[in-house]
Formats: C-alpha cells, structure tokens, sequence
C-alpha cells in the first residue's frame, strides 16, 4: 500500500538532486533473478543500479524472463498451456536495464563523466553507448565467477542485493512468501529503498 507514494517520493528527492546539480560518483548495476508464482516458467528479472559510495539506490525494476530451458515434459506441457492463453512470454530485462539508465540518465551532472561497474552482460555496454555516448570515463565489466569479497568491484551492488533478498520477503527462495506478481514486487522494493 505503501509503495506508490513511496515510489514519488523517490522521484521528488531525484528531482531535488538533478536541481542540485546532479548525482556524481560510481554507480553499480546488476539484475537479481526471481520469480513470479512459477519458479521455472516464470522468472522475473530485478535490476537495480545504486551510486557505489553511499549505496543509495537510484532506481530498480522488474521485468518478465523467458521460461527455463530443460523442463520436464509436465512443465513445458504447462508453458505451453499458458502461452497458448497469455501468449509466449518474452525477456523484458534489456528495457528494464534501460530504464534504470535513463534514470541515471536524467539524474546524472551534467558535465560530469560516467563511472559504471558492471558484470559481462553483452546488453550491458550496448545500452551505456547509446545513453551515455561520450560521456563514460570508465564502464567496468567485472566476472561474476570472480570471489564475492570486499576486494570485488562489484562488492557494493553484490552486497545490496543480498540485503535485498534478506529483507524483501517477496525475494526469499523458495518459500511461500514469494511474490505471486512482479508489479507488486516493484511496490515492495520501492518501500525497502525508502526504508
């Protein structure tokens, strides 16, 4: 119920620092995987991008993933049970990764350079040229194989994102707190930001 008004009240304190002057600094992006009801035919992609230093989150989303690959005969009987009522359903993470950018977009100074880490993700630099052309100084592509330690580039948004499934009962595994509808989920997530 909350989520809403706290989600505008996110856009007026991005407004106040685009005012300001905008934001500077490094900023950190990756996509947490959930789901929506269905674990294997309906996961749900969860971007988030944060300014690395003080680990404000400047924006998430949520989006639909294809179904999983391998599935048990029941399964993909079920997928094809629901693609035949709802339609196929179809990868909307490289939008919703675009949105959070173009929110970096609006918010970011003016003048200043983009420091952005990353992980490998081949969509990832595609979508940083088109929005910030020339205006990166560093877009930093660090493994997601490498250790998850402190010593990590990608140790802020790693660090965030496990805050995130600890304390957003929505994104616990496998439990029957899950979230039932990603929409709802990007409420959820928008009261634990402002939290």
């Amino acid at each position: 119920l909350f989520g809403p008004a706290l989600r505008d009240w996110h856009r007026v304190f991005l407004r106040r620092a685009q005012e300001r002057g905008g934001l500077r600094g490094s900023f950190s992006l990756d996509e947490l995987e959930t789901f929506e009801q269905e674990r294997r035919l309906q996961p749900v992609t969860m971007p988030v991008l944060i300014h690395r230093q003080t680990r404000f989150v400047i924006h998430v989303e949520t989006a639909p993933m294809a179904p999983r690959g391998h599935l048990s005969p029941r399964d993909a009987a079920r997928r094809d049970r629901m693609a035949a009522t709802a339609g196929p359903r179809r990868s909307g993470s490289r939008a919703a990764v675009r949105k959070c950018l173009e929110v970096l977009h609006a918010v970011h100074a003016p003048r200043a350079l983009l420091e952005l880490v990353t992980d490998q993700k081949r969509t990832y630099p595609v979508l940083v040229k088109e929005l910030f052309a020339h205006r990166i100084a560093a877009h930093v592509q660090e493994s997601s194989r490498r250790a998850r330690n402190t010593l990590n580039p990608m140790f802020a948004i790693n660090h965030t994102l496990a805050m995130l499934r600890d304390q957003v009962s929505r994104l616990v595994r496998r439990s029957w707190a899950a979230s039932k509808d990603r929409e709802q989920l990007a409420l959820h997530a928008w009261s634990w930001i402002a939290w």
